[in-house]
């Protein structure tokens, strides 16, 4: 993912994700990284500009204020069940 923003900020190339898509994906990213999938993307440096977020499904209310806060320039695309 880093190599991916790296990219993005050379060329201007949007960067098009899904984060936080199934329950599972989030449990899995708690266990393996000590983080959300979103905390985690925020805390490496890859959330900003040019960063479309798809579905979004199992987010918290504080995540969803990070996307939604415009220093992170996150565009989110939500589909929340």
């Amino acid at each position: 993912m880093k190599a991916v923003r790296a990219f993005s900020d050379r060329t201007g190339a949007p960067i098009v994700t899904h984060i936080s898509e199934t329950k599972r994906e989030v449990d899995d990213s708690i266990k393996a990284k000590g983080a959300s999938p979103i905390d985690y993307l925020n805390r490496i440096g890859f959330l900003g500009d040019r960063v479309i977020a798809a579905h979004v499904v199992w987010p918290s209310e504080e995540e969803l204020s990070l996307l939604k806060n415009s220093a992170s320039g996150s565009f989110t695309i939500h589909s929340r069940i």
